[in-house]
């Protein structure tokens, strides 16, 4: 009998599930720890990712300015 190549859907689901929940958990938790400082993490591989009230406020000031690429510079400080 071979193995598997690809695990079973509802595995994959499940796993998928796991991680959209820690990743919001943890998301919040930075929000509450840096009292709303931080915008971003980098990781270890130099990846970014910009946590959602950071997403929130460029969605809003893209409508704002009627940007169409969702390119913004900020001058927040």
């Amino acid at each position: 009998m071979h193995p598997r190549l690809y695990p079973h859907p509802r595995t994959v689901r499940e796993k998928a599930i796991t991680l959209a929940l820690t990743l919001a958990q943890a998301g919040r938790a930075i929000h509450k720890f840096a009292a709303s400082q931080v915008d971003a993490v980098v990781d270890a591989d130099g990846n970014t990712y910009l946590l959602r009230p950071a997403q929130a406020w460029m969605a809003s000031m893209n409508r704002e300015s009627g940007s169409a690429c969702g390119a913004f510079t900020s001058t927040r400080g």
